[in-house]
């Protein structure tokens, strides 16, 4: 079927083809106390289609505090929400590189978190901020060391003011393909006790099946392990199977059912989170690892 969309931000299609899942047989069972959710790309029509095929439990989305974006972060909020209800999404505050955030604008968070706490299971604090590359700074730098430190102390707050409204806190920590131990070192060397702070629930990893996920999970654990939390809940906010990754799209359904499950295998692992709802280009395009992880097809 077609589904009509307005731009909304989407750069490239007036219309949308999705395609209906095959019935499949009954589902294993998602282990208990764990939650399986899809990323969502914070185009309206789109996403308001691929809800109603895919249905998920807790929804990803990003907003930025900083008019950059045409609606603000509380207009995501309620229309996601209006979706999936009560506490099914995590808020991605993504914050551009650089510069963390100034006080004012972590209350600024905060107070649009807490106005629709209702609607927000948990607030994850920035992407990918420990991928040296995107900071344009070596792992193993002073400025690093301390942008990490200045990271810890603000999650710390964020979590500090959210948790008496029940939103939980998810503090970034990956290696970011250097495996480098240095961010996770110096969030603790920071906090000590930062997997314990109240409402630091968890921290956020990306796992897809080209970076060896297992292997990927398995060194933040060794390195929280190394301060006394081995423990520490993961939340996977990233993982999933591009085009680029299988051949057929049979293929790919299993592969991606195949990585889900040995992600929520772990331990640890609380949370896995698809990205993403809905392919970034037509599948007329030449593959892109980036574009084409869409659960649906456009």
């Amino acid at each position: 079927p077609w589904v009509s969309a307005r731009r909304d931000g989407c750069p490239w299609f007036d219309r949308i083809k999705t395609t209906q899942p095959t019935p499949a047989p009954t589902p294993t069972p998602t282990p208990t106390g764990k939650t399986v959710g899809m990323g969502m790309r914070t185009w309206q029509d789109a996403d308001r289609a691929a809800y109603n095929i895919l249905k998920p439990k807790v929804m990803r989305l990003s907003i930025r505090e900083d008019g950059s974006r045409p609606w603000g972060g509380s207009d995501w909020i309620v229309f996601y929400g209006g979706l999936g209800g009560p506490k099914s999404c995590n808020v991605l505050w993504d914050f551009p590189p650089g510069p963390l955030p100034s006080r004012a604008q972590q209350d600024q968070f905060i107070q649009t978190i807490i106005a629709r706490k209702d609607l927000v299971l948990n607030a994850e604090i920035g992407n990918e901020l420990s991928y040296g590359w995107r900071q344009s700074r070596d792992t193993g730098s002073a400025e690093f060391v301390q942008y990490a430190k200045d990271y810890a102390e603000m999650v710390v707050y964020i979590a500090a003011k959210l948790a008496p409204h029940g939103v939980g806190t998810l503090c970034f920590n990956d290696d970011g393909f250097s495996e480098s131990s240095s961010w996770t070192d110096s969030l603790f060397a920071q906090r000590p006790n930062i997997h314990k702070e109240p409402g630091v629930i968890g921290a956020t990893v990306h796992a897809y099946p080209r970076d060896d996920p297992k292997a990927r999970v398995g060194r933040v654990i060794d390195w929280n392990a190394k301060h006394g939390a081995r423990d520490w809940k993961l939340y996977i906010t990233e993982c999933g199977v591009s085009r680029t990754d299988a051949g057929t799209e049979m293929e790919r359904a299993a592969l991606q059912t195949q990585h889900i499950k040995e992600l929520l295998a772990i331990p640890q692992v609380a949370q896995a989170l698809i990205y993403q709802s809905v392919d970034q280009a037509p599948m007329s395009e030449p593959a892109d690892w980036e574009k084409h992880h869409g659960v649906l097809d456009v």
